[in-house]
């Protein structure tokens, strides 16, 4: 194609020479012209004749089409619909180039494949079902057309929103002094490596552990799973010098921002060996389980 296109431009150049020049027959300055006499007598001429291509290209028409001009290949912008855990996920790769540039993408190095995942518009567009925990990680929009090759790298990280419950019926409870074995639970949902913290007045509480088995106030921790944990706040024996307000905190790794709830407890003097006005509520009637399963990934 750019074979024709140098021809042509050398006849033409050729033509225009000679049809400007006084010694040029009418038959040239017919086919550079396109028009009998009288010619103009300037330099400008018009679009090559019939006449004019028929020389250039050698045949009738149609006669060749002039090449487009080829564009490398470019990644404009890699995005995502969103970064929640358990969300349709849906990675955009905005692509130029020409011709049209052919799509394709990997994570951590290799071709994406597996039960949640779809593509649509040629590949432009991937489509992550219920993105779980092995769902993370860095994904390449590639694109090459006939001109050149490029890709583009994008890190997906996934968040679960913070969520915290203490199992009490109300944002009090109160407790006879010198009462045994009170724990009150709470529950923290969130992702990644959901935590959930005990405090009084800003302070945390002790974590349960052989370095604190004299101790009579601590709390213990429990990871429920990929989104969920619980602690224990306990007293091995209540007191009324432990009234206050109790906040526990659910927290998640990359975040500075935490989800808390209080609670007051309040002391009753009166001589009873447990209180009747504490009844804790059940974790199942209340906290929704995930509908799916899910582990780490190793």
């Amino acid at each position: 194609m750019q074979l024709y296109g140098c021809k042509l431009l050398c006849v033409i150049l050729t033509l225009v020479c000679l049809a400007s020049s006084q010694n040029s027959t009418p038959a040239v300055k017919t086919a550079v012209y396109g028009t009998t006499s009288p010619w103009p007598t300037g330099k400008a001429i018009t679009m090559p004749t019939t006449l004019l291509k028929t020389a250039v290209y050698g045949t009738t028409p149609p006669w060749p089409i002039t090449p487009t001009t080829l564009l490398n290949p470019r990644i404009v912008d890699v995005t995502a619909s969103s970064n929640t855990l358990f969300d349709d996920i849906y990675l955009k790769c905005v692509v130029q180039g020409n011709p049209s540039p052919n799509v394709w993408w990997t994570k951590n190095g290799r071709y994406i494949q597996g039960y949640n995942i779809e593509f649509q518009d040629n590949n432009r567009t991937l489509i992550i079902t219920r993105a779980a925990s092995d769902d993370v990680g860095t994904y390449y929009c590639h694109a090459r057309n006939k001109v050149s090759y490029v890709n583009a790298p994008f890190v997906l990280n996934l968040t679960y929103p913070l969520n915290t419950f203490i199992y009490t019926p109300n944002d009090y409870v109160e407790l006879y002094n010198g009462e045994k074995d009170v724990d009150i639970r709470c529950f923290g949902a969130g992702y990644p490596n959901v935590r959930v913290t005990w405090k009084r007045n800003g302070v945390e509480i002790l974590e349960f552990s052989n370095s604190s088995l004299n101790t009579r106030v601590y709390q213990e921790r429990l990871k429920l799973g990929l989104t969920s944990a619980e602690s224990d706040l306990s007293f091995k024996e209540f007191y009324c010098n432990d009234t206050g307000i109790y906040t526990c905190e659910t927290s998640r790794d990359g975040s500075d921002y935490v989800a808390a709830k209080s609670i007051e407890l309040k002391c009753n003097s009166s001589d009873s060996s447990q209180s009747t006005l504490f009844t804790p509520l059940s974790p199942t009637t209340i906290v929704p389980k995930p509908t799916r399963s899910l582990s780490l990934s190793s």
